[in-house]
């Protein structure tokens, strides 16, 4: 059966865009060409989305302007197979073991989801992000793969406009993260406009100046679930992946 790619989620590193001023990121939004070309393949795909993690590349630590942002894919797919996860894209462990959290909660909880548990034993799991000479890590990732991997098993399409950040647990709850100030300006530039974060994460959102997160709305949460309830709508991606669950028969 043919692998089929859902690219979900965009990371926006809170770096710095190496080729551009900060005139020109000052006026990024939606005339940027690679923020363009990726919602052009989320339009594509049927579901759009747009996450950020903190800092991790030293490369563009010298950066004067203080600005950042450049942006990496999240792509889950679903092949048949035994139920085996495939990391890929140069991460570090702790992204890895976000990946690795996301999917044992979402066995563990799949009538939340109604996902049918045999899918887990009966499919491979491949979760990449594309950039692989850059290293990446850091937990901030955490609910965008919970959130990748939930739409790959239940081909819901993920909301547009939509950015998030969080860390998660095996017990199914959303711990914050640093780099709240960079990562919403980030978002921002990127013409986002509701932003998923964990509650305790509040106090940094009030620390930012009002005229930064002005038209910006944002979404609280404390438990994995409710990112997905943000996060996903009741609409299948465009052309659903039939995920068949093979049924044994025992012969007399």
């Amino acid at each position: 059966m043919k692998k089929t790619t859902f690219i979900c989620w965009i990371i926006f590193i809170a770096t710095g865009l190496q080729n551009l001023s900060a005139q020109e990121v000052k006026g990024l939004n939606i005339q940027n060409p690679e923020v363009k070309r990726a919602q052009n393949i989320f339009v594509e795909l049927g579901g759009q989305g747009l996450t950020f993690t903190a800092n991790y590349d030293s490369r563009f630590s010298n950066r004067r302007d203080g600005l950042g942002g450049d942006i990496l894919f999240i792509e889950a797919s679903l092949s048949p197979g035994k139920g085996k996860l495939t990391l890929t894209g140069n991460l570090g462990e702790v992204m890895k073991e976000s990946a690795i959290i996301a999917l044992a909660y979402l066995r563990a909880h799949a009538d939340l989801f109604d996902i049918d548990f045999a899918l887990f034993d009966q499919w491979d799991v491949h979760v990449h992000v594309p950039a692989g000479a850059t290293p990446k890590d850091g937990p901030s990732a955490g609910i965008t793969m919970l959130t990748a991997l939930t739409s790959a098993f239940t081909q819901r399409k993920v909301k547009s406009n939509l950015a998030m950040t969080g860390e998660i647990t095996l017990r199914g709850k959303v711990l914050p993260v640093g780099g709240i100030k960079e990562k919403i300006l980030a978002a921002k530039r990127a013409n986002i406009k509701d932003i998923i974060l964990c509650k305790s994460n509040r106090k940094d959102i009030l620390e930012i100046k009002e005229s930064y997160i002005k038209d910006l709305n944002f979404h609280y949460v404390t438990e994995m679930r409710e990112v997905i309830n943000l996060a996903l709508t009741k609409d299948k991606v465009k052309n659903p992946q039939k995920l068949v669950v093979k049924t044994a028969i025992i012969a007399n």
